[in-house]
């Protein structure tokens, strides 16, 4: 199927009618699709939990401490855009979904408990929800980046063919070939081996 992450394998087996997924990091197999998570998360906060997030943020904004504090525990470099770190900003402020109820364990720490499904957690229900979020935004930036470059490649290449060169040209001029044009495929090999990391 499609959709799966980088490092994740999907077997179907006839025989069982039902689909195996190997987390090809540690050889772990499972039922559920790796990004089962990820769905339900989007689906609970396209259902309303989103504007909830959103007017306790303006109500209430975290501090800079408290996002940076989130963006580590996400792993988000605290040089990276915005938009990722937006999205620590957002676990910050997310409500519970339904069912779900926080409580702290004997050490003092914080834990999520479903009654219903007999489930405790030690972190947010919706913490697979926001690293799937992290490394979609992170790709689309990479994408934006790529297509940015392609425009600017094909602008340059354009003014070379339109205005004639100088014979005052500078002299790293020569080193792009006789055709004057300029190449994205150093660009674009920074951008793929990002994508890979």
């Amino acid at each position: 199927p499609e959709c799966l992450p980088r490092t994740w394998s999907a077997l179907y087996e006839p025989g069982n009618d039902r689909w195996l997924y190997t987390d090809l990091t540690n050889g772990r197999v499972q039922l559920e699709h790796p990004l089962l998570d990820y769905y339900r998360g989007a689906v609970f906060m396209d259902k309303g939990a989103y504007g909830e997030l959103a007017s306790k943020l303006q109500a209430q904004p975290p501090s800079y401490d408290q996002v940076m504090e989130a963006c580590a525990y996400f792993g988000i470099g605290e040089e990276e855009d915005v938009y990722i770190q937006a999205v620590a900003e957002y676990k910050l402020c997310c409500p519970l979904p339904p069912g779900w109820l926080e409580s702290t364990d004997n050490a003092g720490n914080k834990q999520y408990r479903n009654p219903t499904m007999g489930i405790v957690l030690d972190e947010h229900p919706l913490d697979p929800y926001f690293r799937e979020l992290r490394d979609r935004r992170r790709k689309e930036l990479l994408r934006r980046r790529w297509a940015a470059v392609r425009a600017m490649v094909g602008m340059l290449n354009l003014h070379r063919k339109l205005v004639p060169p100088s014979n005052n040209a500078h002299p790293e001029a020569s080193k792009r070939g006789s055709t004057g044009s300029v190449s994205a495929g150093e660009e674009q090999e920074e951008i793929e081996e990002q994508q890979e990391q």
